[in-house]
């Protein structure tokens, strides 16, 4: 969101809440309503649901009680009040969700519906979204502090996401507070390098480990015709998100590619990682691959659907992208292509410079989040709820589904009925209310979503992970401008880093392009993250 976006999204906000006390409903209170199928009274025993930090009593309200809650639908499913997971959610704890969805779409659909909705007063009881656009609006007073009420009543949300640094500095607002609950990942590594290994049996390569390694086997992928149809229609690599998988040679050469966390730490200063030499040489290498026909000549406009052509039309040689959805493409499309093959590759390095590494991983905290409206007439059961939600047995509910009928609660394996469920594994599981919305994923979860080779490639990378820097907080006058000069910055950056690969601007140009980025914000973010880094350190 633009600046200019924001800041009257705010306005607005600010307007619609001029009049209201932060006890204000702004609805009537309806009687409670049981769920479907379920007797109102006590819809299940009490009894303690299994959390990380004590004991939850369920259910969590005598009577049922209706909760409004706003997300966006995912994949083809669209949410409804009447999904398996959350009937059983509401049978458990008496809270029953009523969904408000916008259709499914991109984060920036996402974006501009919650500032809709913010701007409108907020009043639903609780909204999903990005986690970093939920406490922005916290900010702005549409969504409660969380944390006493975390602290209170909720021992497993506090366990994971307040006791634990290194979450808490990935969940709390820019002024420390508290607004959301996110979702936890089980898994760092979710993308790397991928090799046609049955490409590089027939062309008799070995598994590259330099960038000259790799430069020799995509040549021999663009001239030793290894789909065997007489014709050059190989493409060596290939990308489907443009930028975000070409940053991952930047390594190599020890440059500070990772595109969402641009920044070198060297020799206790800060640096912006595109202003460094070793930026240099990473755009020389990635231009090489171009101009020699080894990356894909149409990188900058094909769609993200590509992946699926590459694979099955038997035209794509390697690639870097998501372990488990690229190994299930595999499995689907070997009928296709006999001998489909697929080998995880660690990222290049240069023996007495550099050792293979990643910085791309999946944040033990996610960006997927929901927050409470301060026009929420009941938070404690609310939080309670999302205690719920973040138990143990929550994390096996929104994982797995209903025991025995979606999974076998001894191995935790998905029965048939999800696993040949027609249009896949992971709709099945939306379908039954799981997605994109805070709970705890469970790595047998996230294993069951790939191969065996998939969860292959992944422990390679999770053996490689270095850790991004942590996030940095700043006062509210900087706040903003950080935000801008970041924007400015990477707007700037990304368009010439294009540019560059392609060759419409000469790398002779690098120079002035650093002086640039360094005008129009670099240099300024340097000192503003210098700063917020030696606070940072204050606090450990």
């Amino acid at each position: 969101m633009s600046r200019n976006v924001r800041m009257v999204a705010l306005l607005l906000l600010a307007a619609a809440l001029f009049t209201a006390s932060l006890g204000a409903t702004g609805k009537k209170e309806e009687g409670p309503k049981a769920p479907a199928g379920v007797a109102p009274a006590a819809v299940a025993p009490a009894a303690a649901a299994s959390t990380g930090g004590g004991a939850l009593t369920l259910p969590v309200v005598p009577a049922v009680l209706e909760i409004t809650v706003w997300k966006q639908n995912h994949g083809k499913v669209d949410y409804t009040d009447n999904m398996e997971m959350w009937n059983r959610a509401a049978e458990r704890t008496n809270i029953r969700v009523r969904f408000k969805t916008i259709p499914a779409g991109t984060a920036e659909d996402v974006k501009r519906g919650l500032a809709l909705e913010v701007a409108a007063g907020a009043n639903l009881d609780v909204y999903c979204g990005d986690k970093a656009d939920l406490n922005e609006h916290g900010e702005a007073g549409a969504f409660l502090d969380l944390e006493p009420l975390v602290r209170q009543y909720a021992p497993t949300i506090k366990k994971y996401l307040l006791d634990d640094r290194g979450a808490r500095e990935l969940v709390v607002s820019n002024s420390g507070k508290m607004f959301v609950v996110a979702q936890m990942a089980a898994i760092k590594a979710k993308t790397g390098f991928l090799v046609r290994k049955d490409w590089m049996d027939k062309l008799k390569q070995k598994v590259p480990v330099t960038p000259d390694d790799w430069v020799a086997m995509l040549r021999a992928f663009r001239d030793g015709d290894p789909n065997g149809n007489g014709r050059a229609d190989e493409i060596p690599f290939f990308v489907r998100t443009v930028l975000d998988d070409i940053w991952s040679w930047g390594t190599a050469f020890n440059a500070e590619t990772y595109r969402e966390n641009e920044w070198a730490l060297r020799d206790g200063k800060f640096i912006y990682g595109a202003t460094e030499p070793q930026f240099k040489e990473f755009l020389v290498f990635v231009h090489g691959l171009y101009k020699d026909r080894l990356l894909d000549q149409e990188y900058l406009t094909r769609p993200a659907t590509f992946r699926d052509d590459a694979i099955k039309n038997n035209i794509g040689g390697s690639t870097h992208d998501w372990f488990a959805s690229t190994y299930t493409r595999v499995d689907k499309y070997k009928k296709d292509v006999p001998g489909l093959a697929l080998l995880g590759v660690a990222p290049p390095s240069i023996p007495g410079r550099s050792k293979p590494y990643t910085r791309i991983q999946m944040e033990t905290v996610r960006e997927q989040a929901w927050a409470i409206s301060v026009k929420n007439k009941h938070p404690v059961e609310t939080i309670k709820f999302m205690e719920y939600v973040f138990s143990d047995e929550g994390m096996m509910l929104f994982n797995f589904g209903i025991p025995e009928k979606h999974y076998n609660p001894a191995n935790n394996q998905y029965t048939d009925l999800i696993l040949k469920y027609p249009d896949g594994l992971s709709e099945a599981i939306n379908k039954l209310g799981s997605g994109n919305f805070p709970y705890r994923q469970h790595p047998d979860y996230e294993r069951q979503f790939g191969t065996a080779e998939a969860y292959t490639a992944r422990a390679l990378y999770e053996s490689l992970i270095l850790p991004v820097f942590p996030p940095m907080r700043f006062p509210e006058k900087d706040a903003l401008r950080v935000a801008d000069l970041r924007e400015s910055c990477r707007t700037y950056r990304d368009e010439m880093v294009n540019k560059f690969i392609v060759g419409t601007e000469p790398l002779e140009k690098f120079d002035a392009f650093v002086a640039q980025l360094r005008k129009i914000g670099a240099a300024e973010l340097e000192t503003l993250y210098a700063d917020a880094y030696k606070r940072y350190l204050a606090q450990k």
